[in-house]
């Protein structure tokens, strides 16, 4: 907190430092500047020309502040973002180390209990091993599924 006050006081101190330099006229050797009196001289309908660049708009000074916290806050924020970035890919690799200590567990206890896990499966659900399903052959199993008309 003490670095956005900090931040803050030294961009208040810059916009009201870069205001003044924008209203007050270029200083030249003689006190003037000749070359802007002979172009206001020569058109006066003009508006005045200091030193071939026209003056530059400022926003309040309240408004840059606003803008400056804005984007403190959208900083914060990516940062946060990602931190929970982040933090989500840790989880994800915990969760898919953990599903391979269950498959690891599975197969020690099938091979501890004599379970042929080629013709077995393991029901996570019911915690119990179910027959696998025979596996469907090419033409067969759509066949025989389909009801005659």
């Amino acid at each position: 907190m003490k670095i956005k006050h900090l931040v803050i006081s030294i961009l208040m101190i810059l916009s009201c430092a870069a205001a003044s330099i924008a209203q007050s006229p270029p200083a030249t050797a003689g006190g003037t500047d000749k070359r802007a009196a002979v172009a206001q001289a020569l058109s006066p309908n003009s508006s005045p020309i200091v030193s071939g660049v026209s003056e530059t708009p400022a926003l309040k000074t309240e408004d840059l502040l606003k803008i400056r916290d804005l984007q403190y806050s959208q900083a914060k924020r990516a940062l946060q973002m990602k931190q929970y970035e982040a933090a989500y890919r840790q989880l994800q690799d915990d969760q898919m180390a953990d599903a391979r200590r269950i498959d690891d567990v599975i197969r020690e206890a099938a091979k501890g209990a004599s379970v042929d896990i080629e013709k077995w499966s393991f029901d996570a659900d019911a915690l119990k091993f179910v027959p696998r399903s025979p596996p469907a052959t090419a033409g067969g199993s759509d066949k025989a599924a389909k009801p005659k008309s």
